[in-house]
């Protein structure tokens, strides 16, 4: 059972989110809770694969190495976890974002110990083929994030000029000219601290220079008034960019899917 604590929301993070793009409230989560987000991403990278289930994705180091990237498509496998979300987050995003929110997609990102790094980007690209007009994604932490571990960067304020430059050959990273000319903020973390940042506000991370994981829950929300599309996204993603156990051989994924595969090091 979800814990009933819960911090008290100032009136105010809803202009401070507006005003930065982002928006992080230290301390938000109870101790209890806390450990609960360290457990399920344990339990989550123990996890067998299966086809037509959890979605699971790498990265691969420069001796072609594997290691665990991406999981997507596991709330409807864990039942505690989805408790969590629709009681715990849910009612939160809703009175920060004051509208009824809807939940699009949930994925967990893990930075092994040397893993790499995100490109600086925007969301919004990599799903505009949807209705949504612009998401909002939480984030929670199931490791202390720093600059050492590559902990995500922001640019505050960027996020109300629509989409910026984009790298010609990936229509989300940012062109490397617009990337050095934005100020970047290190956004450092502990599992207690809740973050959530708009889909048109940049924001990058560096490789991980630790021989610790780093791991982030993103939990993303379109407002309900526009629709819900959890499912549609899981089908077409799974049909155009699959996790590698359900991949054809010889079929060009990165191609193909390359809006699922934006700014990320995932092969």
């Amino acid at each position: 059972m979800f814990s009933t604590y819960k911090k008290s929301l100032s009136p105010l993070y809803h202009s401070k989110f507006w005003k930065q793009g982002y928006l992080v409230i230290p301390n938000y989560f109870s101790i209890k809770e806390s450990e609960n987000i360290k457990n399920w991403a344990d339990r989550l990278e123990k996890i067998k694969e299966e086809k037509g289930k959890t979605m699971i994705y790498y990265e691969r180091d420069n001796f072609r190495n594997k290691k665990i990237s991406r999981i997507e498509n596991f709330i409807n496998y864990n039942r505690d976890i989805k408790d969590f979300i629709y009681n715990r987050i849910t009612p939160t995003i809703n009175e920060i974002y004051q509208k009824p929110m809807v939940l699009f997609k949930e994925k967990m990102n893990l930075k092994k110990a040397y893993g790499k790094g995100f490109k600086a980007h925007q969301d919004q690209p990599a799903w505009n083929d949807f209705p949504p007009s612009r998401y909002v994604s939480v984030a929670l932490f199931a490791n202390k994030t720093n600059k050492n571990n590559g902990c995500l960067e922001f640019s505050k304020g960027n996020h109300t000029k629509g989409i910026l430059k984009n790298n010609i050959q990936n229509r989300s990273e940012l062109n490397t000219d617009i990337e050095n000319n934005l100020n970047w903020d290190y956004i450092e973390t502990t599992p207690r601290d809740l973050l959530l940042f708009d889909s048109f506000a940049p924001h990058r991370s560096k490789s991980n220079k630790t021989d610790t994981d780093r791991r982030i829950f993103y939990l993303t929300y379109n407002s309900k008034k526009e629709g819900d599309y959890y499912q549609e996204y899981i089908n077409r993603k799974r049909l155009e960019f699959p996790p590698e156990i359900e991949r054809e051989k010889d079929k060009e994924y990165k191609i193909i899917g390359s809006k699922y595969n934006l700014a990320n090091p995932i092969d």
